[in-house]
């Protein structure tokens, strides 16, 4: 695997993290539940909040290539 794929699958990583620890603290402080399609969803938002605001300068895949790998890899259960 090539450096930019590495750099696109751990800014995926990131940012499915940092929404899971974010629908955490929202259900213990704020008491509010969020259903994994909707998590889902805001990773994906967040993922290209940050390749579009300059977090990876150059991109290995096309917008179709992220979008088949994406939903290869959930239709596999998460398994890249």
């Amino acid at each position: 695997m090539n450096k930019e794929i590495r750099k696109g699958l751990s800014l995926i990583w990131h940012a499915a993290i940092w929404k899971i620890w974010q629908a955490r603290n929202d259900r213990i402080f704020i008491n509010t539940t969020k259903g994994v399609k909707e998590i889902v969803e805001e990773v994906k938002i967040i993922y290209w909040r940050w390749i579009l605001g300059g977090q990876i300068r150059r991109l290995a895949y096309t917008t179709n290539g992220i979008r088949t790998r994406w939903n290869a890899c959930c239709a596999k259960g998460g398994q890249f």
